[in-house]
């Protein structure tokens, strides 16, 4: 055992990284009418859900025979949890830098139209749409009572244009409309060109149901869970899918299962995508860095073990081998 173990920590030494700064970027893309723009800090899922709720407000507006853009702004807030914020304005999409004065910056878009803006750490499907069927139905009423508003949380620092929020919260706890009942039954394959074979996963009903492909045979369902937070492939036939940002399940295409829900303890306020490689024999290498709580220490390391084939995760490699 003592031997396999230091085989494991030789093959990881080629593969560990170091924390470096990073900065925020924007993803864009359109369906039909809707316009979509994500802001995070990496590749989360939370960019894939962005655009499924693109392709459902579409159907939604279509139903609606409103043909006009809607633009739908997300803002990621990544590090934490948070409670979501909401805004609805009719104007180009403009943000203003509050600390000037609220100047706005370029306009988004070529002409005024519903922008609907929500900040948060799990983008809500349902609570979108029903902002977008209301934002719709009251686009002069929107005109009329938006106001700037100066938005500081959650690392925004915005100038915007919205109606009151009390508002939008008072929509959000009303009961769903018949129409957005049939529209969150519609299924809506994850976003990605030319998926043959593999993992992934379509959202239907409020749930994400994760599923294998293979181009000669029909998609077999394996789960269904109630988000999808991130995707690590293993090769070209499996995945790690997170359902949070320390719990994941491990599927497998042929041989169609999945395992059950690993959980990574104690992540200590870590929040970027972990570094995960294959190291052979059917083990995967965890590894993330974090902040000491003591600042004294600077950064500290984690490396953990996922045996594959067993379907156990070894929390700390290094003390693992202080055992041995």
């Amino acid at each position: 055992m003592k031997l396999r173990i230091a085989v494991i920590a030789l093959l990881f030494l080629s593969m560990v990284t170091t924390a470096s700064a990073h900065q925020d970027f924007w993803v864009m893309g359109q369906s039909g009418n809707i316009y979509v723009r994500v802001t995070t800090g990496y590749q989360y899922e939370m960019i894939k859900k962005a655009f499924i709720i693109g392709t459902l407000a579409e159907k939604l507006a279509l139903s609606l025979n409103y043909t006009k853009p809607i633009f739908l702004d997300f803002n990621h807030y990544y590090v934490d949890d948070c409670e979501p914020d909401y805004f609805i304005s009719f104007d180009k999409g403009e943000i203003g830098e509050p600390w000037e004065g609220g100047k706005k910056g370029d306009p988004y878009l070529p002409s005024k139209a519903l922008v609907i803006r929500q900040v948060a750490t799990i983008f809500n499907i349902e609570a979108t749409l029903k902002l977008v069927e209301y934002a719709i139905a009251n686009q002069t009423e929107i005109t009329r009572k938006q106001k700037e508003i100066i938005y500081t949380k959650y690392y925004c620092r915005w100038g915007i244009s919205s109606i009151d929020t009390s508002l939008i919260k008072a929509q959000l706890t009303k009961p769903n409309s018949k129409l957005v009942d049939s529209i969150l039954l519609l299924r809506v394959d994850r976003p990605v060109e030319k998926f043959v074979r593999g993992v992934s996963y379509y959202w239907q009903n409020n749930q994400c149901h994760i599923f294998v492909r293979d181009q000669d045979k029909a998609d077999s369902v394996l789960a269904v869970i109630d988000e999808v937070y991130y995707i690590n492939p293993i090769g070209s036939s499996s995945a790690l899918v997170f359902d949070t940002d320390s719990s994941f399940y491990y599927a497998n295409q042929y041989r169609s299962t999945i395992s059950k829900r690993q959980v990574i303890k104690d992540i200590s306020g870590n929040f970027d995508p972990f570094d995960i490689q294959e190291i052979g024999g059917d083990k995967l290498a965890i590894y993330f860095s974090y902040y000491a709580k003591d600042a004294m220490y600077g950064m500290e390391e984690r490396t953990l073990i996922y045996l594959m084939d067993q379907d156990v995760l070894i929390q700390d490699l290094d003390e693992l081998i202080k055992k041995e």
